[in-house]
C-alpha cells in the first residue's frame, strides 16, 4: 500500500471494506485501519436521494445545442462544429437550435499571463518546483452546461491561480508549446458519455456527501440533496 506524504489518507476497496492509511506531518507511526463500505451514512443519503434516474439532466435523446468559438478560421470552425456534432449523436444527444443544454467547444488565443508550472510529479508542489513563465495560452476545450451552469468540460484553459502539470517524459519548453498551441485533433475526437447527473454541492467536484477519514475511523459525513 503506498502512503501519502502530504499528511493525507491512501486507501484500498476489497470486500466490503475500505482500508486506509492514516498519515499526519508530526512523525507519528503509520498504520493500516479499515471501515465498513459503504458505512451508514452513505447508505442514508443514497436512500435520501432516491431514484438515481431522477437526478439525471441529460440521457440518450436529451436535446443539445452546439456553440463553436475559435479564431483558426471557417474551414476549423466547420470541422469542428461537424466532429462535435457527430460525436454527441453517437453517445444519444439530438441536436436542436436553443436547446437547454449547451456544448460550447472553445479554440483560441487568450490574453498573455503569467502560468505556473508544477515541474514535480506531486499535486500539491513544493514551492521550488513551481516554476513561472510569462506566455499566450491557447484555450481548447468543451464545456457542456445548462442555464450557465458546467455540467461537465474536458480539455485546457488557463485559469487564474492554476498549474501547468508537466506530462511524463516532457520538458519546460514542450510544456509551454503545448499549451500556446490549439489541440482541434483532441477537440474533434473526444467522445462524449450518454448520461449526465445533477450536479451536487458537498464540494468542488459536485459530489452528493462527503466523509472524512481520520485515525478515529469517519470524524464528518457532509451531504446534499440536489434541487429537483
Amino acid at each position: 500500500m503506498l502512503l501519502s506524504r502530504f499528511g493525507s489518507n491512501r486507501s484500498y476497496s476489497s470486500a466490503d471494506r475500505l482500508w486506509y492509511a492514516p498519515t499526519s506531518d508530526d512523525a507519528q507511526p503509520l498504520y493500516v485501519a479499515w471501515i465498513e463500505a459503504p458505512h451508514p451514512e452513505a447508505i442514508q443519503l443514497s436512500e435520501d436521494l432516491g431514484d438515481a434516474e431522477d437526478l439525471l439532466i441529460a440521457k440518450p435523446g436529451s436535446p443539445i445545442t452546439v456553440v463553436v468559438d475559435t479564431d483558426l478560421g471557417p474551414d476549423k470552425r466547420r470541422l469542428m462544429l461537424e466532429s462535435v456534432s457527430n460525436n454527441l449523436t453517437e453517445a444519444g444527444f439530438v441536436l436542436e437550435d436553443d436547446a437547454e443544454l449547451t456544448a460550447r467547444v472553445l479554440c483560441r488565443a487568450m490574453k498573455k499571463q503569467k502560468v505556473r508550472v508544477n515541474m514535480s510529479s506531486h499535486p500539491f508542489p513544493d514551492p521550488w518546483d513551481i516554476v513561472e513563465r510569462t506566455v499566450t495560452p491557447y484555450a481548447s476545450s468543451i464545456v457542456i452546461e445548462r442555464d450557465g451552469e458546467e455540467l461537465w468540460s474536458a480539455g485546457w484553459t488557463a485559469k487564474p491561480g492554476g498549474f501547468i502539470f508537466i506530462q511524463k517524459d516532457e520538458s519546460l519548453d514542450q510544456a509551454l508549446a503545448r499549451i500556446t498551441k490549439p489541440n482541434v485533433e483532441t477537440l474533434c475526437e473526444q467522445k462524449f458519455g450518454s448520461h449526465l447527473a445533477k450536479p451536487g454541492n458537498a464540494n468542488h467536484t459536485g459530489a452528493y456527501g462527503y466523509s472524512k477519514l481520520t485515525s478515529l475511523g469517519i470524524a464528518t459525513t457532509r451531504v446534499h440533496t440536489p434541487d429537483p
